[in-house]
């Protein structure tokens, strides 16, 4: 397991290497891109999934951008996909999720602001200056492997994805302050 500095200059490598592709690169101008994606969540989750509760569990992220690659036979990348979500999702899928739950139900022994800072912390500690929090979500493996991350430095077991990155959205404000603050890593 790389040490949490050779884990953050690898993410910002890749990166700084991969280039940033369009959907017209996919043969779709934007809006039907956006909306062709949009119609495959309804499809698949027939609107029991908001863009938000999508974008909160990368588990279930990672598993819809796959269904869409199949059923669409697209070659798109995970960020291009939630991208098109997150930038379409102000019309009607977006809700607001609720504030954090107890973090002693899941087997954290810590007060919720005690968790909250922890979760953010670490989160600066492996990222800082590579990705806001906006950004992380539209990476599904990487959040994995942060909230697999978490629970296995922490002995956080039985803590779920969604609660872990409903901390990181509650204190994104907090990760951008530190991120302005010490700025990027070199």
């Amino acid at each position: 397991m790389p040490n949490s500095c050779q884990h953050h200059h690898a993410v910002q490598q890749f990166l700084e290497r991969r280039p940033t592709l369009t959907c017209r690169e996919f043969g779709a101008q934007p809006g039907e891109l956006a909306q062709a994606i949009a119609n495959e969540l309804e499809t698949f989750y027939r609107g029991e999934l908001s863009v938000t509760k999508l974008l909160m569990q990368p588990r279930i992220a990672a598993r819809f951008c796959e269904q869409v690659r199949m059923a669409r036979g697209w070659l798109i990348p995970d960020d291009v996909i939630l991208r098109q979500l997150q930038s379409d999702g102000e019309s009607h899928l977006i809700d607001t999720p609720s504030a954090a739950a107890d973090p002693l139900t899941e087997g954290v022994a810590l007060s919720t602001s005690q968790f909250l800072t922890a979760v953010a912390q670490e989160f600066v500690t492996r990222y800082e200056g590579t990705l806001t929090f906006r950004e992380f979500q539209l990476w599904p493996q990487e959040a994995i492997r942060f909230c697999d991350h978490l629970r296995e430095r922490f002995d956080w077991f039985f803590l779920s994805d969604f609660s872990i990155m409903d901390a990181l959205r509650l204190r994104a404000g907090v990760i951008v302050s530190a991120e302005r603050r010490t700025g990027p890593k070199k």
